[in-house]
């Protein structure tokens, strides 16, 4: 929790682009959903959502 994050994203025609942001939240799983995730609060969006792992880059984590 914590972490600053760069989160790669694709637009609709397969461009990769990259977005910023912290994790809000420790990583959850849902028995619903097969693969864990993190709420990441995004800058450019200003708003929190879901991301899983292999979407996510650390570029600074904070050690408590």
């Amino acid at each position: 929790m914590g972490d600053l994050v760069k989160i790669r994203k694709y637009a609709y025609n397969g461009d990769t682009y990259y977005q910023h942001g912290i994790v809000v939240a420790d990583q959850q799983e849902c028995q619903l959903q097969l693969f864990p995730y993190v709420m990441v609060y995004i800058f450019e969006m200003a708003a929190a959502s879901k991301q899983y792992p292999n979407a996510l880059e650390v570029i600074s984590s904070i050690k408590l």
